[in-house]
């Protein structure tokens, strides 16, 4: 009971109220992803209580790391093409995705 009225609840008051501020988590915490073979976007790593409370809320924003892809997503979103300009573009072209540098 002390994890939830001690964590959660607030979490989800600092939610609604604020929207997810990356700013704020200690260390410039971030949620992680990987983009899998279909180019979906699968939540990993720490987080999940705020991605969650997120997708309840129908927060429009949830700033994620890519920190892996697929090598048949790669494949066919890159080509031959690895540089940063279209790694930024593949990224882009994801439903949902609003990529920052």
């Amino acid at each position: 009971m002390h994890f939830f009225a001690g964590y959660v609840l607030p979490l989800i008051d600092s939610l609604e109220r604020d929207g997810y501020r990356a700013e704020v988590e200690p260390g410039g915490y971030v949620s992680t992803a990987v983009i899998g073979p279909l180019g979906e976007v699968i939540k990993t790593g720490s987080g999940n209580h705020r991605f969650c409370i997120a997708r309840a809320l129908g927060l429009p924003r949830f700033p994620l790391k890519v920190v892996g892809a697929h090598e048949a997503w790669v494949a066919r979103a890159l080509g031959r093409d690895t540089s940063a300009e279209a790694i930024v573009a593949a990224l882009a072209a994801l439903p949902g995705a609003s990529p920052s540098a």
